[in-house]
């Protein structure tokens, strides 16, 4: 019997866990190519994303290319929703201006649930900017 109860335990006790993944999971973007518009949309799956102690970065940062977080859809909002970004969708977007890789971080943590804290992730991701006339 304490067998069992030590079993249920157990699985009750990491079902609570979060494991956060992204989508797409290759940490390499696809290209973009200089002057022509670029997007990129990425999707972190597993728990919600906490609001505080989060970190966008991008380098270098005079690429043309801007990282945020997407906006909440209309339906989704009430009248007392008073952020309204989604922190579970970032948006890479902007033309690019010149070649070369671009890099950025994603990092954060998600809410504290009743048997675990706060889980921190970081993933870095990749994209390339080449010159339309060598695609």
């Amino acid at each position: 019997m304490d067998k069992i109860f030590i079993l249920m335990m157990t699985v009750c006790l990491t079902s609570c866990s979060q494991h956060f993944s992204f989508l797409p999971e290759n940490p390499r973007l696809h290209d973009a190519v200089v002057h022509q518009p670029y997007s990129a949309k990425i999707t972190i799956f597993g728990a919600s994303v906490a609001g505080s102690g989060n970190s966008l970065r991008l380098n270098p940062v005079n690429t043309g290319l801007t990282i945020k977080y997407c906006q909440i859809p209309e339906w989704r909002m009430s009248d007392k929703t008073t952020d309204t970004r989604d922190l579970n969708c970032i948006q890479v977007q902007g033309t690019p201006v010149k070649t070369g890789v671009v890099t950025f971080l994603v990092a954060g943590g998600g809410y504290a649930h009743m048997f675990e804290s706060s889980t921190r992730f970081k993933k870095t991701y990749t994209i390339n900017i080449v010159d339309p006339k060598n695609k």
